[in-house]
Parts: structure tokens; sequence; C-alpha cells
């Protein structure tokens, strides 16, 4: 099941699923300042749902074979990866009436959108877990400014995430609205091989892995 609203509307459809029993993949929602502490709660289901983040990305092909290369050690250890999601986009409309176009433009206001991590980044970092075999970080630190559009939104333009993890490894990750250059990418650094994937317009159209 797959719910098509936006993120912060997320919330009460897919724990009404999960009451009623259906089977449901959701992927983990990061706060914002409107979810306020104390508002999490467990589905009446079954307690052994899980909630496996990056899952949607993971059966995306070409993902599955590079996370299968990487499960019988062929790229060894990892001790690094990188990330990044390039696009000049104003990822905001114009519209004659204004209660239409705050629904619309919920992405740009901080009330209504984790921002470009929880967005975007959720996705790419989750996946990464997948490779890592560690879905908690250890620390992580972060930066976001509005370097281009400077129209009245409250969410930054621009971010850079590093995220470290137990065994030491560590993902930088960079989001930006101002510039299209290399679009989205994944860089995954093993011992015995790296590993590229790189989103067309098709999906993770191409990847390429070094001995």
């Amino acid at each position: 099941m797959f719910v098509a609203t936006p993120t912060h509307l997320h919330k009460d459809i897919v724990l009404a699923a999960l009451d009623a029993a259906n089977t449901s993949t959701a992927k983990r929602q990061w706060p914002t300042p409107s979810r306020t502490r104390g508002q999490s709660r467990e589905p009446q289901g079954s307690p052994a749902l899980q909630f496996p983040g990056g899952a949607a990305e993971a059966v995306r092909p070409p993902v599955p074979f590079p996370i299968a290369f990487h499960a019988v050690r062929r790229s060894g250890d990892i001790p690094q990866s990188q990330g990044q999601w390039h696009k000049k986009t104003k990822l905001a409309s114009d519209l004659a009436q204004p209660a239409a176009e705050q629904e619309l433009n919920c992405v740009c206001a901080e009330a209504t959108s984790p921002g470009l991590m929880g967005e975007v980044g959720i996705h790419q970092v989750d996946l990464v877990n997948w490779f890592f075999s560690q879905r908690f970080r250890s620390r992580s630190q972060a930066s976001a400014a509005p370097c281009n559009w400077k129209d009245g939104r409250d969410v930054p333009d621009t971010i850079q995430a590093v995220f470290e993890y137990p065994s030491g490894a560590s993902l930088s990750y960079e989001a930006t609205l101002g510039n299209s250059f290399e679009g989205t990418l994944r860089h995954v650094y093993g011992v015995e091989s790296a590993i590229l994937l790189r989103e067309g317009s098709a999906g993770y159209s191409r990847k390429w892995m070094r001995p």
C-alpha cells in the first residue's frame, strides 16, 4: 500500500490501515514542529508489525541487485557513503485561491513539512542503511539555509548532513533546490568495491561497480 498524500497527512491513514490488519509498508516520518512529543502510538494490530525504512526504494530496479551484491560480501565492509539530490525547482505554485495555494505548497511551510531531509533525504538515507546493515545512527549533524528561493518560505532550500554509525561508518548527504548538476545519486564505498546508483527519468537506470 502506498499513501499518496503529503507527508504530514500520512499518519492517520497508515494507522487506520494497520489497525484494520492490512499489510502495509510505511516509511518513518521525520518530526516537524507541528508534531509534538507524545503523539505517537502503536497500531492496535499485531505487535510483530515492522516498518522497514527504505523498502519502497529498495524494490525499484536496479536497486535490488546491488543490495544482493553487498549481501554476499562482494563489496566488503562499507566505511563510507555519499548521497545527493540536486534539482533546480521552486517546489511551489502560484494559484488565485489562497487556501488552495497553501494546501498545494505544504512542502514549503515549516508547519506542514519536515523539509528536504524528511521529504526527500529520508529515502536515500534509509536505503543506505540496507548497505550498512544498521538502522540507527549514533550521531548526526546538519546545516540548512534558504540559499536560492527567498519568496517567504520558512523551509530551507539547501541542506547538508553527516550521519555516523556505531560501526564507525559515515554517510554524508546533501540536497538543494538551487542546482540540478549531477541530479540524484548515491555512492557506496566498500573496501572491495564501490557502487554508484544514479537516478534517471526511469528510476535508477544505471549502476557501476568497481572491483
